[in-house]
């Protein structure tokens, strides 16, 4: 669902595209998405987006995000909770938001 409405929201504008469940670690989770954003010609910021329930443990994530960063990736964590009342529309303006503040 996050997917679907990223592409709504992105169209065909010229916009980093995610692209889902890249093995990047070995023998870790896949990370759910990954996107290059465009830094200048020929340099790209290399971005993890890892969907997450809430109440994961605060170690298992700093163990995470140190992994991607050891292999240049900025993490971005979406925390999908059914209590917060946040569709996945919003979910997803907040992700471009933030891919287009890199």
């Amino acid at each position: 669902m996050l997917l679907q409405q990223y592409v709504v929201l992105t169209g065909d504008e010229h916009f980093p595209m995610l692209i889902p469940q890249v093995s990047i670690l070995r023998g870790a989770r896949r990370a759910d998405f990954l996107c290059f954003v465009p830094v200048s010609r020929f340099q790209y910021q290399k971005v993890a987006v890892l969907v997450d329930r809430p109440g994961k443990d605060a170690k298992v994530i700093t163990d995470e995000d140190a992994a991607y960063g050891l292999e240049g990736f900025v993490v971005k964590r979406i925390v999908i909770d059914p209590t917060d009342g946040l569709s996945y529309f919003i979910r997803a303006r907040g992700l471009c938001l933030w891919l287009q503040a890199l």
